[in-house]
């Protein structure tokens, strides 16, 4: 059998649209049908929860609503404070189809690692959960540009919006962001100290994403 690996390697370009969302494209187009399934979860507590992509778009379309109302537009950054729980997902669908930009940040950061990647990244908006809000309000005052903080599965302090209160209080329906597949999507930043940020768009292939951290 001739291997033919090197040579598909070399011819292999990746066919992406020049306007195109990742949410519409990860969510959006399959939340039409409201029984496609898309997300089972179970915490360590035995609590679970079944999403299809229509409930995860619903509470998307809610949450994008309930960010522009605090002042959230396009380029801004939102940092995503959350373990793997059903407010992560939502919260990207709902900053990409807003043609905002998330910034994922570890729940395990400590408060001088947040500091330094929530101002180096200028973030408007955090979305934390009980676990994450005492690092954050450890320096939230040192945050020149942090406007804003929402608080996911009983997260409180004063000044902290309660997630759940946002959505019921916003509409189902929103109309994404027409966006080109170059338009940044995504800062990620690598676990080490003051390691430089990595601005993401859809036309970055993961075997760039990690050519471009070990470079930085």
């Amino acid at each position: 059998m001739v291997n033919r690996y090197d040579e598909l390697y070399r011819s292999f370009r990746w066919e992406v649209p020049a306007r195109y969302n990742i949410a519409r494209a990860c969510c959006g187009q399959w939340a039409e049908d409201r029984s496609r399934f898309a997300l089972y979860w179970e915490d360590e507590s035995g609590a679970a929860a079944a999403y299809s992509f229509w409930d995860i778009q619903v509470a998307a379309n809610r949450l994008s609503n309930a960010l522009a109302a605090l002042g959230v537009r396009r380029g801004d950054r939102v940092a995503i404070m959350l373990p793997q729980r059903p407010e992560t997902a939502i919260a990207y669908i709902a900053i990409f189809q807003m043609g905002a930009i998330a910034l994922p940040l570890s729940h395990l950061f400590g408060p001088d690692a947040l500091e330094y990647r929530l101002e180096h990244a200028g973030a408007s908006v955090a979305i934390v959960e009980p676990a994450t809000l005492p690092n954050l309000w450890a320096v939230k005052d040192r945050l020149s540009q942090l406007k804003h903080v929402i608080g996911v599965g009983g997260a409180r302090e004063s000044g902290v919006h309660s997630y759940e209160s946002l959505l019921e209080k916003s509409q189902s329906q929103f109309k994404p962001i027409d966006t080109s597949a170059e338009d940044p999507a995504l800062i990620v930043t690598p676990s080490c100290s003051r390691a430089h940020s990595i601005t993401v768009t859809p036309t970055d292939s993961p075997a760039l994403m990690m050519e471009r951290r070990w470079m930085s």
